[in-house]
């Protein structure tokens, strides 16, 4: 089986596709159009070195962050293409959904995931960004946090990415999951996979 994480940042999408991992014994594939997680020991799986948007194979988790086109269109816009862009040739700033969409088709089950607090969001990313550390607990920093109209422009990048996500998901048919209902509910039950 295939299972696809779509996700915005700060989400807890990492800790969800390693434990569906390990739960499953799937490989994982964490954002595969980020070069530079593709460089990271801890992920270089086999599944993960040879993924390809045309080579995906069985038992292995894909997680996929939305609203990061600069990473999809690295790949089509190099010079001399390391990475196989077949079947890309449409993607194109307009068309991030209908990529998500017509990627997602590919796998047996998708997750959307989403975080209703953006205000905490975008507050975890530039916490990360300015730490260095991605993934565990924070303490906050007022003096990191930008300006009133910086922070503004951060959440609506973020508003925008959230918009997406409940896009996708209605054209699949499915429900977002949110943050909130997992991580402060202590929801048990993961998503009908057996973890």
């Amino acid at each position: 089986m295939r299972i696809l994480i779509l996700a915005n940042g700060r989400t807890g999408s990492t800790n969800i596709m390693l434990g569906l991992g390990e739960g499953l014994d799937y490989d994982v594939v964490p954002e595969p159009w980020n070069r530079g997680l593709k460089l990271k020991p801890e992920y270089r799986s086999e599944a993960y070195k040879n993924f390809t948007y045309q080579n995906m194979p069985d038992n292995m988790v894909v997680k996929s962050i939305v609203n990061v086109q600069q990473y999809l269109g690295f790949y089509w816009n190099q010079p001399q293409p390391k990475y196989n862009c077949e079947g890309l040739d449409w993607l194109d700033n307009a068309s991030e959904v209908v990529f998500w969409y017509r990627f997602a088709q590919k796998f047996d089950k998708v997750i959307v995931l989403d975080r209703r607090d953006i205000d905490a969001r975008v507050s975890s990313a530039l916490h990360a960004q300015y730490f260095g550390k991605w993934r565990g607990t924070y303490t906050y920093t007022p003096s990191i946090i930008p300006d009133t109209e910086t922070w503004k422009q951060l959440k609506m990048k973020e508003e925008q990415s959230s918009d997406m996500l409940k896009l996708i998901a209605h054209h699949l048919g499915l429900e977002v999951t949110y943050y909130e209902d997992i991580y402060t509910n202590k929801v048990q039950e993961y998503f009908g996979l057996g973890v």
